[in-house]
């Protein structure tokens, strides 16, 4: 609530304050305070669809957040088993003996229309799911960029006014960030690359690099290179064409050569459809009786 009408009111003036006190949001939440509809809502707008556990039973029970109730002190609903309409707070009070220390604060109306105490709840932890492959390979794609780019994409931010408004952003406000628009200048050096001796004869150098920071062997040759297989075939599951594929047998053979590695042509080339190829061994997984 740092970041709610009443939290920017009351903490605008002060510094290093990472969450609104506990007694300052009971107030805020007050059914008697004038502003209470605004705190409301925006205490909503962050916790719609928020999964929490209630600690109310024998073992915890995971709710989803719908809405927000009246304070327990007002809000009703009908008890089966006793055939009556009652409060939240008497509800409580009569079926667990629990007596709440903050009745003024709203209930939390869950999906299957039930009402739940604040103070008896807690957020269920974050389930991480692993992300695939292609999810990888964009994030990638996204997060390797040049430092300047990187400069150049947080220039942009700062001059846009409309884009920096940092407090204002829901995840920010939820894990308690500030986020100042002024870029951080720190000193800094490029180390120089270390020399990696394999042998006298054999060893990878600055110079045998494109770029600082990047190795790349090409010059250099195995100190005991392989023997590439004297008979071998090339197998084509691709859309590539027979010529696309000899262009790339050329470049295998080229860098091969670099590397002091001789790379034979290829006895025989077939072309097969990867689509009947994966029905095949799908086929033959489920039924290994059955052979083409």
């Amino acid at each position: 609530m740092l970041h709610s009408p009443c939290g920017k009111r009351k903490y605008s003036g002060q510094r290093n304050v990472q969450k609104a006190d506990g007694n300052d949001v009971l107030k805020f939440l007050d059914i008697n305070n004038p502003t209470y509809k605004s705190e409301a809502d925006f205490l909503l707008k962050h916790c719609k669809h928020l999964r929490v556990r209630s600690q109310d039973a024998d073992k915890p029970i995971v709710y989803e957040i719908c809405q927000l109730g009246q304070s327990a002190s007002i809000q009703t609903f009908q008890w089966k088993q006793k055939h009556k309409s009652v409060t939240v707070e008497n509800y409580y009070k009569e079926y667990y003996n629990l007596t709440l220390k903050y009745p003024s604060l709203p209930t939390l109306q869950m999906r299957n229309g039930s009402y739940i105490l604040m103070e008896l709840v807690d957020v269920e932890p974050v389930r991480v799911k692993k992300i695939t492959d292609e999810q990888r390979a964009l994030l990638c794609r996204y997060s390797s960029i040049t430092p300047k780019e990187y400069c150049k994409s947080i220039q942009k931010i700062r001059e846009n006014p409309n884009q920096q408004y940092f407090e204002e952003d829901p995840f920010a406000a939820a894990w308690n960030l500030n986020v100042h628009t002024d870029m951080l200048t720190l000193p800094a050096r490029v180390l120089p690359m270390p020399e990696i001796v394999y042998t006298d004869q054999y060893q990878v150098t600055s110079e045998a690099v494109r770029d600082p920071g990047i190795w790349e062997m090409k010059p250099t040759k195995f100190h005991k290179p392989a023997t590439f297989p004297a008979v071998w075939g090339f197998i084509n599951l691709s859309s590539l064409d027979q010529q696309m594929c000899e262009d790339f047998y050329n470049e295998l053979r080229i860098v091969a050569k670099n590397l002091g590695i001789d790379c034979h042509l290829p006895q025989i080339y077939e072309k097969y459809d990867s689509f009947l190829v994966a029905n095949y061994y799908q086929e033959s997984s489920e039924n290994p009786q059955k052979r083409f």
